[in-house]
């Protein structure tokens, strides 16, 4: 289950705040062993959701979901949840450091509401050109969450793999006579590629 925010991203914050999403349901392309094939069907189906109805139609059913009594409420949540097996979400944050107080905040950290009989979490929130991901997991679920943190390192460092192959492929060829430029430009493209993992 993924919450996909249908307030416009220019749209200044109403004084009252308060949450405008939906809840959409993806099913998780398992299947595929090539992790950049898993990682486009990704991309395919969140974007398909996207431009569907499937988000505001949530919506507005959660909004009446919510003016039912608490136990119509709670009956209605348990039921929505035994379909699913872990909510994520990803928000964007700020690109630029901020500052509390005068103290710079050094990072950020999100935990994403779940309910019913959902027992994983999953949150993925950038700052100042890093993203943060958190876990959480249910003890009557999940017996041993590290083994989600550690198959989640490899899936980033097969993906991270998979990108310096494309670059490298993509890149021309160095021209002779001009090694030390060469040398340094590879310095350059490895340094940027760290930097542009730590946003993916």
């Amino acid at each position: 289950m993924i919450p996909v925010n249908l307030r416009p991203l220019d749209e200044p914050l109403s004084p009252e705040l308060g949450n405008r999403f939906g809840l959409v349901e993806l099913t998780l392309p398992i299947a595929l062993a090539d992790p950049g094939e898993r990682l486009a069907e990704v991309h395919r189906r969140m974007d398909k959701i996207k431009h569907s109805p499937e988000g505001p139609v949530s919506y507005r059913a959660l909004g009446l979901v919510g003016l039912t009594p608490a136990l119509v409420e709670s009956r209605i949540v348990d039921l929505i949840s035994q379909a699913e097996s872990v909510v994520i979400t990803n928000v964007p944050g700020p690109g630029r450091p901020v500052y509390f107080a005068g103290v710079k905040v050094t990072g950020l950290l999100a935990w994403v509401p779940t309910g019913g009989s959902i027992g994983i979490g999953v949150s993925i929130i950038s700052y100042d050109g890093v993203v943060t991901v958190g876990l959480q997991a249910a003890a009557n679920i999940v017996a041993d969450p590290e083994r989600i943190v550690r198959a989640f390192a490899r899936e980033m460092r097969a993906l991270k793999r998979l990108h310096r192959g494309t670059r490298r492929r993509a890149q021309p060829p160095a021209q002779a006579g001009s090694r030390r430029t060469a040398a340094g430009g590879r310095r350059v493209a490895r340094r940027g590629t760290a930097d542009r993992a730590n946003l993916t």
